[in-house]
C-alpha cells in the first residue's frame, strides 16, 4: 500500500510539474465587445436625440418712433452764445448758414448771397421769409410754418427772419449792424436742432 501512495504522490507531482493548471483560466478582454457595451450604455443614458427643430421666428416689434417734440416749444438759447453772434456778411459774398461760414459763390452749399447793396438773395433752393418778421426770436415751429420764399430781401436790423437752408435746416437770421461804409452786415444766426 505504500507503493500505492507513492504512485499517487508521483502522479500528483507529475501533474504539478507538467504545468497543468487546474484552475479556470482568466478571461481575456474583448476590446470590440467592450466598446459596443460602452456605446450602448451611453446611448441608453442619453435622452433620445431628435433632429433640431426649425428655429421659430418671433415677430419683431415695430420700432418705436422717437418721441416727437412740439416744434413750437423749441427756441434758441437766450442769450445766443458767441458762436451765433457777430458774424460778418461781406457784400458780394455767399454764406453757408449750415456751417456758419462764408463760401465761394459757385459752392452748391451757398445758402444766401449778399449783393453790393446789402440785399440777400437765396441760392441753391434756400428760402427766406421777409413778410412775417418779428422783433422777438421765433420758435422752430414758427419758422417751419412761416411763408418761406426764394425772393430777394433787403436787410433790416433787429428783425428776425426765418429761413430754410439748402440742407433743409430751419433757423433765423437777424441783422445787427449794417456797416455800409465797410460794405458788410454784422448779423446773428441760429439753426434749430
Amino acid at each position: 500500500m505504500r507503493k500505492f501512495w507513492i504512485g499517487v504522490f508521483i502522479l500528483v507531482l507529475f501533474l504539478l510539474t507538467t504545468g497543468c493548471d487546474l484552475s479556470t483560466p482568466e478571461p481575456t478582454p474583448d476590446s470590440g465587445a467592450i466598446a459596443t457595451s460602452v456605446a450602448e450604455t451611453l446611448a441608453a443614458s442619453q435622452p433620445p436625440t431628435q433632429p433640431p427643430a426649425e428655429p421659430t421666428v418671433e415677430p419683431t416689434a415695430e420700432p418705436t418712433a422717437a418721441p416727437t417734440v412740439d416744434p413750437y416749444t423749441i427756441f434758441a438759447p437766450a442769450p445766443l452764445g458767441p458762436a451765433y453772434t457777430g458774424l460778418i456778411f461781406d457784400y458780394n459774398a455767399c454764406y453757408d448758414f449750415d456751417s456758419y461760414q462764408p463760401v465761394d459763390a459757385a459752392d452748391p452749399e451757398c445758402d444766401f448771397q449778399m449783393d453790393q447793396f446789402g440785399t440777400l438773395s437765396p441760392q441753391n433752393g434756400a428760402l427766406i421769409n421777409g413778410s412775417n418778421v418779428s422783433f422777438d426770436p421765433p420758435s422752430k415751429g414758427e419758422c417751419i410754418d412761416s411763408n418761406l420764399l426764394p425772393d430777394l430781401l433787403a436787410t433790416q436790423t433787429d428783425l428776425y427772419l426765418c429761413f430754410q437752408t439748402t440742407q433743409g435746416s430751419y433757423g433765423f437770421f437777424v441783422g445787427r449792424d449794417l456797416q455800409m461804409d465797410l460794405d458788410r452786415l454784422i448779423f446773428d444766426l441760429y439753426i434749430f436742432p
